[in-house]
C-alpha cells in the first residue's frame, strides 16, 4: 500500500486531540511537544492481583528472571509433571492468567522480560514449582521497575527529519584482559535514542596477546 509520505509506505500521524488514554496506554503531553506513554496502572494491578492469588508477598527483584533457573530445568519439570498425570486445573488457570498478563506487559512496554516470557510460555502446560518461582520473580522485577516509571517517549520531529529513526550499532572488544586470559567483547544497537539490543560475552579460547599489543 502506498504511503502518505512520498510513497515510502509510511504514514505520518498528527493528533488533532489529546486523549488521556489510547489503546491501553496512558498518554502524557510535555511542553516541548514530546509525548510519553505508560501502563503504570496495569503494572500496579498485576502486582496487587497475583500476590494474593498464591498468598505470597512479591519481593522486589533486580533482574527480569532468576538466573539460576534454566530453561532445561523447567522443561524437565514440565515433562515429569505430565508423566505424573499433569498439573491441576487450578494451577493451570493461574499460570495462564499470569502468563497472559506478562506477555501483554512485554509487548506494550517491557521487552526486557521477553526471554523469560518465552521460557514461561514454552513450559506453561507443565507449570510446577520452578515455573511459579520464575513467574513471581518477574513480577518482583516489575514491582521494583515501577518505581522508575518506565515509559515510551516520542519527541517532536524536526522539520525535514526522516520519519524513521536511524539504527546505529557500536561494538568493541578487549583481548586477554580477564584473569583467566579470555577476551571480552560486546555490542550496543540503538534505534534512534533507544537502546534495543546489547550483549557482552567472553571468548571460549584464551588469547596470548593484550589489546595494547594488538593495537601497536
Amino acid at each position: 500500500m502506498a504511503g502518505l509520505n512520498g510513497g515510502e509506505g509510511r504514514m505520518q500521524v498528527t493528533l488533532e486531540k489529546q486523549p488521556a488514554r489510547y489503546t491501553g496506554y496512558n498518554l502524557t503531553y510535555h511542553d516541548d511537544g514530546s509525548l510519553s506513554l505508560d501502563i503504570d496502572d496495569y503494572l500496579e494491578g498485576m502486582v496487587e492481583r497475583f500476590g494474593p492469588m498464591e498468598g505470597r508477598t512479591i519481593k522486589e527483584r533486580d533482574t527480569p528472571g532468576d538466573p539460576s533457573i534454566t530453561s532445561r530445568a523447567m522443561e524437565l519439570e514440565a515433562a515429569k509433571l505430565k508423566e505424573a498425570g499433569g498439573v491441576s486445573k487450578s494451577n493451570l488457570g493461574k499460570a495462564r492468567q499470569i502468563l497472559g498478563s506478562l506477555l501483554y506487559a512485554c509487548g506494550k512496554l517491557l521487552p526486557t522480560i521477553g526471554p523469560v516470557c518465552n521460557q514461561l510460555a514454552t513450559t506453561a502446560l507443565g507449570c510446577g514449582k520452578l515455573w511459579f518461582t520464575q513467574a513471581y520473580w518477574v513480577l518482583g522485577y516489575i514491582k521494583k521497575l515501577r518505581k522508575r516509571n518506565p515509559k515510551l517517549y516520542y519527541r517532536t520531529r524536526a522539520e525535514g527529519e526522516s520519519l524513521s529513526p536511524s539504527i546505529d550499532a557500536f561494538s568493541d572488544s578487549s583481548f586477554n584482559t580477564t584473569r583467566m586470559g579470555r577476551s571480552m567483547g560486546g555490542w550496543l544497537v540503538f534505534w534512534g535514542d533507544a537502546l534495543i539490543n546489547w550483549r557482552t560475552s567472553l571468548s571460549k579460547t584464551r588469547s596470548e596477546e593484550h589489546t595494547s599489543e594488538l593495537q601497536s
